[in-house]
């Protein structure tokens, strides 16, 4: 997808993680401690689409934006609510061939941030203590799919009762899952959306 301006708020929460990392530079400095340079990416996943915002530097980022998001994923994939597995697999397709092509365009060895409060909910749903700063690691999001995947194969609701059942909930984890598999993150760090 060519470059496109965020106005979502994703730009500024890079620039505002680049001035936190610069602040930790800093500081680290004043220790005597040579911090190694950071590189970020940004994702974001709306309602249409995702954005998704890399670099090095709070001037250099480059901003992409990628067909897919957690509406226009189930309105076109889903049949059903919760997705059957036919449902996810077309969704998976379209979604892997939306983010292959953006994994050369990234700043090479980045940490994946995000501030989605859907994603969140999906740390809170690990049984993690709900915290400003929390993180999910890609076993874990892969432990959170695997549970929807059973769904989809027919497991009762009332047997995974705290899994959400709505379809933006369910697009939006494929999505992530997607994102982190086919674009190398093995975590991804979820920021305060105060940060901005």
């Amino acid at each position: 997808m060519p470059e496109h301006p965020a106005s979502d708020g994703t730009a500024a929460l890079y620039i505002a993680l680049h001035h936190h990392a610069d602040q930790r530079a800093n500081e680290a400095a004043e220790h005597n401690v040579s911090p190694s340079p950071a590189s970020i990416t940004v994702l974001h996943i709306s309602a249409a689409h995702c954005v998704l915002v890399s670099g090095s530097t709070a001037e250099n980022g480059m901003t992409r934006v990628v067909s897919g998001g957690s509406l226009s994923v189930p309105t076109l994939y889903f049949r059903q609510t919760p997705p059957d597995e036919g449902d996810l697999e077309r969704a998976i397709e379209h979604v892997e061939d939306a983010v292959m092509p953006e994994r050369p365009q990234l700043a090479p060895h980045s940490q994946l941030y995000s501030a989605d409060p859907t994603i969140r909910q999906m740390a809170l749903l690990t049984g993690q203590t709900a915290a400003p700063n929390m993180q999910l690691s890609l076993d874990e999001v892969e432990a959170l799919f695997n549970r929807l995947a059973a769904r989809a194969s027919g497991r009762p609701v009332s047997q995974d009762s705290d899994l959400p059942t709505d379809a933006e909930f369910a697009a939006t984890l494929l999505i992530l899952r997607e994102y982190m598999q086919h674009l190398g993150f093995a975590t991804l760090k979820i920021c305060p959306d105060t940060l901005v």
